[in-house]
């Protein structure tokens, strides 16, 4: 029992050393408020280097497919599909035992945007999914935050599959869904 509880108290006092430096970050050297250092984020346009990137550092060949127009979409939406894609290709990375190729692909409709990254690799140790992290998990609350819905998993014959259908107009934060 013992031993749980350390290791509760360190994943505690881990988390609120990040939340310090997360809020240092907005705050200037003399401790008032001062102005956040603004970076553009990352959206749709982003995902072309997401993927160029991860083919560059070599290994498996990731491949983007994008059909429609992103342009008129809200920053809530593009922001939580670049999000997919970088958080499934790492996994690839982590978790895909003799990957050789990864699709990407990004759909828009008139009701929104489906992204879907499929692998052909094995899942390392033999396990399909080792539920230790909170990638997928994380993932699946801001997907569902904007009234989107996530589905991940193996795909018979080898790989794993995440498939991520965001809608066009999210729905507002405490919202009833």
């Amino acid at each position: 029992m013992r031993p749980s509880l350390e290791r509760i108290e360190q994943a505690g006092a881990e988390a609120l050393t990040s939340m310090r430096h997360m809020v240092g970050m907005l705050r200037d050297a003399n401790g008032e408020k001062g102005e956040p250092a603004l970076a553009p984020l990352a959206g749709i346009a982003e995902v072309r280097s997401l993927v160029e990137r991860f083919s560059a550092v070599g290994g498996a060949r990731a491949r983007l497919d994008m059909e429609g127009t992103f342009d008129d979409l809200p920053v809530e939406v593009t922001t939580t599909a670049h999000r997919v894609v970088m958080e499934a290709l790492t996994n690839v990375r982590k978790h895909a035992h003799a990957c050789t190729e990864v699709r990407v692909r990004a759909v828009r409709s008139a009701d929104g945007v489906t992204v879907l990254v499929s692998d052909d690799g094995r899942p390392r140790g033999g396990r399909q999914s080792s539920g230790g992290g909170f990638g997928l998990k994380g993932l699946a609350e801001r997907v569902s935050l904007i009234g989107g819905r996530i589905q991940a998993g193996p795909i018979t014959g080898g790989g794993w599959v995440v498939e991520v259908t965001l809608p066009a107009s999210p729905v507002p934060v405490g919202a009833a869904r």
